[in-house]
């Protein structure tokens, strides 16, 4: 029996991200990150571990949702959640695809 372990994927510090308090949602552009890496041992989700600049505090998130250009289908943002039940109303990571 194969159980699923939370990895560590790519590390990104808060200061890399702005915060946008009324929403509780940090964004960045995908140009402005390193590539998202696997999340679980056991399956491809990617994601990251958002790094917080003030306690170090590390929260893996892993792609919740991909919104989609109605017109030409293009990939306009992903929101990256909390991987942890616990963590889930923390904050959202929006990736905008710059």
């Amino acid at each position: 029996m194969s159980s699923t372990s939370i990895l560590h994927p790519t590390p990104i510090s808060t200061s890399q991200l702005t915060w946008i308090p009324a929403e509780r949602k940090f964004v960045a552009e995908d140009s402005g990150l390193p590539r998202p890496s696997r999340v679980y041992s056991d399956a491809c989700d990617l994601g990251y571990t958002v790094v917080s600049q003030r306690t170090g505090r590390e929260v893996v998130v892993a792609v919740g949702h991909e919104q989609r250009d109605d017109a030409g289908g293009g990939v306009l943002y992903w929101d990256f959640l909390p991987v942890d039940r616990s963590e889930s109303g923390l904050f959202t990571l929006r990736v905008l695809n710059d």
